[in-house]
């Protein structure tokens, strides 16, 4: 078990390796263990990163969906400062 005051640095050791990484999902995954570390505005550029790779593919459903995702973060960082 990882001791609770640790978590935030295993949640952004992980988000920084699957940032590294070009596919859409490993951005969706960098973006959530990003918010779970407090890095909100990290999380936001990932949404936004894999949103372009949705949107280069055509998948105008997905691109809507992590937009939508990345505007209700930046919101939440704006109303939590």
């Amino acid at each position: 078990m990882i001791p609770h005051k640790n978590c935030s640095q295993y949640h952004l050791a992980v988000a920084h390796w699957l940032a590294d990484h070009t596919d859409a999902d490993f951005k969706v995954m960098a973006a959530e263990h990003y918010a779970q570390g407090g890095a909100i505005l990290d999380a936001v550029r990932q949404y936004e990163l894999a949103a372009h790779i949705a949107r280069s593919r055509g998948a105008a459903s997905e691109t809507e969906t992590l937009y939508a995702r990345a505007e209700a973060l930046s919101n939440q960082s704006e109303f939590s400062q």
